[in-house]
């Protein structure tokens, strides 16, 4: 075989290997599941407040009286500075995309 076929075999290998990474990639992107915008909110609220955590639970968003309000329950465990998980449940209000309150009792 000749030089320059072999080149040519090994471009076209490289190109369709190229060409599979990157259709599966750009896949995965558009089938995973973005996170709500509610999410978002109350994943940085948790972070700016505690600090470490994890959200083990989501339940549906709940639209208050007001319209404009969002009532989000989570539970979620975070840790204190002696590595101890606590575990919560809480109902995080948001308004225009931001935690206003949080309350325990729901």
């Amino acid at each position: 075989m000749s030089v320059w076929f072999k080149r040519t075999v090994t471009a076209g290998q490289l190109t369709l290997l190229t060409v599979f990474a990157l259709a599966c990639l750009f896949g995965i992107r558009t089938v995973a599941p973005s996170t709500p915008p509610e999410h978002t909110a109350i994943e940085a609220y948790l972070k700016n407040e505690v600090g470490k955590f994890a959200v083990t639970q989501w339940y549906p968003a709940k639209p208050q009286a007001d319209g404009d309000a969002l009532a989000v329950r989570a539970k979620y465990c975070y840790y204190t500075a002696h590595c101890k998980g606590i575990e919560t449940d809480r109902v995080f209000y948001l308004k225009d995309g931001r935690v206003v309150s949080v309350d325990s009792d729901w």
